[in-house]
């Protein structure tokens, strides 16, 4: 059960779940959306291909929100710190639930998310199977402790820093 029990009666008891993952490389999204659709097959997963194609789609007022955004922070056009603030200043955008993930652990990259309001903070991992490990675990925390998250809690990672 995981995340999907405990998202969906913490955000807003729907289902499915929906998710939005916003990253501009193909690949990346393509391995991303597989393991996500391992871990949540009942998910509904939007694609965003860069910042700019992430806000059109949540300032959709058409457009249900989504219940966890996944956010790449190197994009084109607008790119996820941009987005983070975009949706931090959005009174319909805020609560949303936003889970950075980089190539790399840049703590000026790493305090500015925290500061600015994202949930949780992870590094691309590089294979496919720690990939499925860390999102697992994603889907496995209690989000009441991620809604204000702790800065000592704000960073996950497979191995230890």
């Amino acid at each position: 059960m995981g995340v999907a029990c405990c998202i969906y009666s913490l955000i807003t008891g729907e289902r499915p779940l929906r998710i939005i993952l916003a990253d501009d490389d193909a690949e990346d999204r393509e391995i991303f959306q597989d393991v996500l659709k391992e871990i949540v097959p009942q998910a509904i997963i939007t694609i965003a291909k860069n910042g700019q194609d992430l806000m059109d789609k949540l300032l959709n007022i058409n457009a249900d929100l989504p219940h966890l955004i996944f956010l790449d922070l190197n994009m084109p056009l607008k790119n996820g710190h941009q987005c983070l603030a975009d949706i931090r200043g959005n009174e319909r955008l805020k609560e949303v639930p936003v889970i950075i993930y980089s190539t790399g652990l840049n703590r000026m990259h790493i305090e500015d998310t925290f500061r600015n309001g994202a949930n949780l903070y992870f590094p691309k991992p590089s294979s496919y199977k720690d990939l499925k490990t860390i999102t697992q675990k994603i889907f496995d925390l209690n989000w009441a402790d991620y809604i204000k998250p702790q800065k000592e809690r704000f960073i996950l990672t497979i191995h230890p820093l």
